[in-house]
């Protein structure tokens, strides 16, 4: 039989069709299962499995030891012992439904979504392998492995493609001390990391713990690489007897701890106790640290110092009031060893007051 010419064309473009559609639409693939059965679920007839079951679709790959596989709408839910795995990320939990067509996968129970060094954990995890984005929900927690830092909230968005994530519901980061120590905890109501460049940012109503070290701020952002932390609105810090504040507060940590700062714009630390109070203020204050401990405080721009003065045995001697464009602290211990005044063009000035005139 001879085809007319438009004939030809048109059995070409509908077969051509049908293996363009065959190759696009990769069906679901029973590998392995020792037992199985058919079953009526209302209506619908269900292919049951149990023991070593194994699917693929593609690169991704499919086992548990219990499921149950909808033929005609392509969708198995998966029991006992899940596992996916697609190449590059592998998704375990106690119960997962797997839609073929879509290539999404809704985990269940003790579910963890694992790729590289990254650690998504959660009561439910809705993961999509086309759009290589994961959704979170109930006790969720983001672990990098290798910063040891951990983003948590009952809610997490991961994008993998960006490696972006956020996470609300009472969010919280934990950067732990692998040297034993107390673990840097930053909470507020949103919180959202850049895994590629090793940064977090938090949110409204932001708080900073660190063994005896807290702060607050409206904002904070958190440089995992480099251990820096920059607190911005309001930003108030307090350590050891020691009161931080400024327009914005950039603090340094290693391993963990606290090693110095530098306090932008109407910058003001006082230290003390109730009695005595000691203040430093400038618009520019940085810091150096050595064990939670200060060796180094340098303060710039309209620079003003209030200190007491201690005699050896702790009675007080005086109050020092000093102010110049720049004032070098330098300490031994816990006491004060050293103190340079800088002005240009203006002179220093410095008044003493001695114990007797500042006493009842």
């Amino acid at each position: 039989m001879r085809m007319k010419p438009g004939t030809w064309v048109a059995f070409c473009i509908f077969t051509t069709g049908l293996f363009h559609t065959a190759a696009c639409r990769e069906r679901l693939e029973l590998l392995h299962a020792d037992q199985s059965e058919f079953v009526n679920e209302n209506g619908r007839e269900i292919h049951r499995l149990d023991g070593n079951v194994q699917f693929r679709q593609g690169e991704a790959y499919l086992s548990c030891q219990t499921a149950f596989f909808d033929i005609d709408a392509d969708r198995i839910t998966l029991m006992n012992g899940v596992e996916i795995y697609d190449g590059k990320h592998r998704l375990f939990s106690d119960r997962a439904v797997y839609e073929g067509k879509t290539k999404t996968e809704k985990a269940y129970h003790h579910v963890r979504l694992i790729q590289d060094e990254r650690c998504l954990q959660a009561d439910s995890v809705f993961y999509s392998q086309t759009t290589r984005q994961a959704d979170a929900f109930g006790n969720a927690r983001f672990d990098d492995l290798v910063e040891h830092a951990a983003l948590c909230g009952q809610v997490i968005h991961y994008d993998r493609n960006t490696d972006y994530g956020y996470a609300t519901g009472d969010p919280y980061i934990v950067q732990v001390d692998t040297a034993g120590g107390d673990s840097l905890i930053i909470l507020g109501r949103r919180l959202e990391g850049w895994g590629k460049n090793k940064l977090a940012v938090v949110t409204d109503s932001v708080r900073i713990v660190k063994g005896g070290m807290h702060a607050v701020s409206r904002i904070a952002a958190y440089h995992t690489k480099d251990e820096r932390l920059m607190l911005y609105g309001s930003p108030e810090m307090f350590e050891n007897n020691r009161t931080l504040s400024g327009d914005s507060i950039q603090v340094r940590l290693v391993d963990s701890d606290f090693s110095g700062g530098i306090i932008y714009g109407h910058a003001v630390i006082t230290s003390g106790d109730s009695v005595w109070q000691d203040i430093l203020t400038g618009h520019l204050i940085t810091m150096t640290t050595e064990q939670d401990t200060n060796r180094t405080v340098v303060v710039e721009k309209e620079a003003q110092n209030k200190y007491h003065i201690f005699n050896e045995d702790g009675s007080l001697e005086g109050v020092n009031d000093i102010n110049g464009d720049r004032i070098t602290l330098k300490f031994k211990g816990s006491r004060l060893a050293y103190v340079r005044v800088e002005s240009s063009p203006a002179e220093s000035r410095g008044m003493f007051t001695p114990r007797e005139q500042i006493e009842p």
